[in-house]
């Protein structure tokens, strides 16, 4: 039946009319209707042009302002919109554009974390975004742990910068990004699994 666009366009548009639908759902609704029609992206394109169509209606009716639209992704047709951009950019983003987008995540990491970061509400001193910005004034220090990795006890000591106000969760990550920084995040401990006293030898 989903192959069907007159059910499909009619289920969405149904579930979207009831109050209990929450953003989780929305979120959940269009991955798995995305991912089913992963192999027939001509017609998920098909449906995903007309509930587009429908949402920019609804957006000049509603006289919200245009520059909103797509912004706050509350509508199940903007997040099938992003699986859709996923799809076809998988394969761009795997050969070509990867790389230097990881260096620049990179960067931007390593300019954010020489500041504070509030690890609950991931506001920072050092931030892009301004919603985002610690303003108040923060007085803090740099440290510098010598770390060795315990798989490999032989290895050099390697100097790891973190922050007198760090989290021990935010020093963790610190220590993994830095002594497993050319491998891949799916190959690394996880900071919840890692035993500081085995990687840190206490030389500041």
């Amino acid at each position: 039946m989903i192959n069907n666009k007159v059910f499909l366009l009619s289920f969405i548009r149904t579930l979207e009319s009831q109050r209990s639908f929450s953003m989780r759902d929305r979120g959940n609704v269009a991955s798995l209707i995305m991912t089913v029609l992963q192999s027939k992206l001509e017609y998920a394109t098909d449906v995903l042009k007309q509930l587009l169509s429908d949402l920019i209606d609804k957006n000049l009716e509603s006289k919200n302002h245009p520059k909103l639209l797509l912004r706050r992704t509350e509508s199940v047709a903007e997040k099938m919109l992003t699986n859709w951009f996923t799809f076809l950019l998988y394969k761009f983003l795997k050969e070509c554009a990867g790389e230097p987008l990881f260096s620049l995540f990179c960067a931007i990491k390593q300019q954010m974390e020489k500041g504070p970061i509030d690890s609950i509400t991931g506001e920072a001193r050092y931030s892009l975004s301004e919603d985002k910005l610690i303003r108040q004034q923060i007085d803090y220090k740099t440290l510098v742990l010598n770390c060795v990795n315990p798989d490999n006890v032989n290895s050099p000591m390697i100097p790891v910068k973190i922050l007198n106000c760090d989290t021990i969760t935010q020093v963790k990550e610190k220590i993994l990004d830095t002594i497993f920084k050319n491998l891949p995040c799916s190959h690394r401990p996880k900071a919840a699994d890692m035993d500081l006293g085995k990687w840190i030898w206490i030389t500041f």
